[in-house]
């Protein structure tokens, strides 16, 4: 049946990406609702049942999650979020002991939402309380739609009580017409490839599964492309259905990775990604590094020129953490400024090819600040460094191995140094003046 052959699809997709999938929990409703169980903001407002629909195939099991009656319109300037819940077969109310949820990083879930909502929301509870995930999903569909999210490791795991599938209408009108279809449901596990910190930086691993989730935000649509690509077979594609000048930004986060260490003052973090458009105009994108509790590291806003939107273009952002910071996970943050952009709906950006890196303190290797009137900048650096510094001063620029790379002997006072034959990463400039030093740590793009 279709369910089956879904699945082996997933399977064959994983084999041939190189990643490794493991199908875990199925249900397909072929006979019963296989224990899930109806839920809502009211007691008993939904109900489930198993029917057949043309639209699914022929005697193609699906539960129906509809309201039992219909639900009056609130008043106005009150408020009714009508949530269309379904209740795992492993929730304690059913008798159930739980899941493991660190055996499962995904989903796949065929339906047909008939609601005018436009969320697909996971809650699982950990034993500490409710922890949710919220998915875009289309309203109003006339046809079953299949949609496959990952599940972020820092809310979806441990043991999880209770499991929940919520589809948020919050228009206040659901009728006992109103139905959602689900003809399937899967978790499962998926490995994915890494940048450093940034997962699936390529999009390659499953073409169904970016593991990049966008803010619930009308401002657009996320996925893959199979025709703007830099390398390989996939981009992940930003389509905007919302004009620019609009107020607030829109994020795409990453998965985070969680490292079994914590990374302190002086780590270096750098993403470098590349980006292909159709806007017309300049156009400013944001990226920034988020650790634990949505702590934001660094984070700037670069412009890209409309001259370049046929080409890709590469784009890098480093920050070096201070004093006091710290972190034991990290991801990367793609943001759009919507207020600053002239977007137009319509407008797609691509992005592919992210490389991450992260360079952890050197021992041994400090900035010294022994020597006055230094200035070195910009931070981090690319084709020109420009170093303010005492007449006839010697500078020297070393790799974190400790060879010297550069040498300038009398340097003037203002000295423009050509970097564009050192690599991209993180050096250390010294300069040396009547027996005193100043050094400093500056990245290289």
């Amino acid at each position: 049946m279709k369910t089956t052959l879904l699945k082996n699809l997933l399977i064959a997709v994983a084999f041939f990406c190189g990643g490794q999938l493991f199908a875990q929990v199925t249900y397909t409703f072929d006979s019963d609702e296989e224990g899930w169980t109806a839920g809502g903001n009211a007691p008993n407002l939904f109900a489930t049942s198993i029917t057949s629909d043309p639209g699914s195939g022929a005697n193609t099991g699906l539960v129906v999650l509809a309201p039992k009656e219909d639900t009056d319109t609130p008043a106005p300037g009150t408020t009714l979020t009508q949530n269309t819940i379904m209740y795992a077969p492993t929730n304690a109310a059913n008798g159930g002991s739980g899941i493991n949820a660190d055996a499962y990083n995904a989903f796949t879930i065929i339906l047909k939402n008939q609601t005018a909502g436009t969320i697909l929301r996971i809650r699982c509870n950990p034993g500490s309380g409710w922890v949710q995930q919220d998915f875009t999903i289309t309203a109003n569909d006339t046809e079953f739609k299949t949609y496959s999210f990952p599940l972020s490791s820092t809310q979806w795991s441990g043991t999880s009580s209770d499991i929940s599938v919520v589809i948020r209408d919050t228009s206040g009108a659901l009728t006992s017409d109103t139905k959602v279809l689900i003809d399937s449901l899967e978790f499962f596990t998926i490995s994915n490839s890494y940048s450093e910190f940034t997962v699936n930086p390529g999009f390659e691993d499953a073409p169904f599964l970016t593991s990049w989730s966008p803010q619930v935000k009308p401002y657009g649509t996320v996925g893959l492309s199979t025709t703007e690509t830099r390398t390989g077979s996939n981009s992940l594609k930003i389509e905007l259905t919302t004009d620019g000048g609009t107020a607030g930004w829109w994020a795409i986060n990453a998965e985070p990775k969680v490292y079994g260490e914590t990374h302190t003052e002086g780590t270096v973090v750098t993403t470098t990604i590349q980006v292909k458009t159709n806007v017309a105009s300049d156009y400013k994108v944001f990226v920034a590094f988020i650790g634990e509790g949505n702590t934001s590291y660094g984070g700037a806003i670069k412009e890209v020129l409309a001259a370049e939107a046929t080409d890709w273009k590469e784009l890098t952002w480093t920050y070096t953490l201070g004093a006091g910071e710290s972190f034991t996970q990290l991801h990367t943050r793609i943001s759009l400024p919507m207020a600053q952009n002239d977007f137009v709906t319509g407008n797609m950006i691509f992005v592919d090819d992210i490389v991450s890196t992260l360079t952890p303190p050197v021992a041994g290797i400090e900035d010294y600040q022994q020597l006055k009137g230094v200035n070195i900048y910009p931070n981090p650096a690319n084709n020109i460094l420009n170093i303010n510094c005492p007449e006839g001063s010697k500078i020297e620029v070393y790799n974190l191995l400790g060879t010297k790379l550069k040498l300038v002997e009398n340097a003037s006072k203002e000295y423009n140094m050509n970097i564009l034959d050192l690599a991209t990463g993180l050096y250390i400039v010294k300069v040396e003046s009547e027996g005193k030093f100043y050094s400093k740590r500056i990245h290289i793009n």
